[in-house]
């Protein structure tokens, strides 16, 4: 999994840049985990018409009906 040429690089800094690159990866993963917890993932809608509207708070019974009678 680790790339040869990664790890010498790696080896030759100074344990100061090594900090800072470690900083700089803390601070990445904490936005990257802040950014998916504040983002909004809509739920798969179902594939009953009724069972949607419901969760949506919609009634659409008069609308069924017409649709039925035709």
């Amino acid at each position: 999994m680790h790339d040869e040429r990664s790890v010498d690089f790696l080896m030759s800094l100074q344990p100061e840049q090594l900090d800072t690159i470690v900083s700089q990866l803390e601070i990445m993963a904490t936005a990257k985990k802040a950014e998916k917890a504040n983002s909004f993932a809509p739920p798969a809608p179902p594939s009953d018409v009724g069972r949607l509207a419901d969760s949506l708070g919609l009634d659409l019974s008069g609308i069924m009906r017409e649709i039925n009678r035709k």
